[in-house]
C-alpha cells in the first residue's frame, strides 16, 4: 500500500511512531519495556490511542478505523 498521510478531520493529520525493541533503541529505558509485554498494557494503550483521537478524528474515520481493525482480527 502507498504511504499517505493519515487524515483524521479536515483539520488534522496523525503521525505514528513505531519504536521497535532491540539492542540499538537507546531512546527508551529497559524499564518502560517491561511495561509493555504486561496484558493490562494492551488495554491502556488502545484507551491511549483513542483518547488523542478524541476532538480529532470524524466519526467517519473512526467507523473505517473500526471495519479495518475488525478485517484485521479475522
Amino acid at each position: 500500500m502507498e504511504r499517505k498521510p493519515i487524515v483524521l478531520s479536515k483539520n488534522d493529520i496523525a503521525l505514528i511512531q513505531i519504536f521497535h525493541k532491540s539492542d540499538d533503541l537507546l531512546d527508551i529505558s529497559i524499564g518502560a519495556w517491561d511495561h509493555f509485554v504486561v496484558k493490562e498494557a494492551a488495554h491502556d494503550a488502545a484507551k491511549q490511542f483513542i483518547s488523542q483521537l478524541k476532538g480529532r478524528a470524524t466519526p467517519r474515520f473512526l467507523k473505517a478505523l473500526r471495519d479495518e481493525i475488525e478485517l484485521l482480527l479475522r
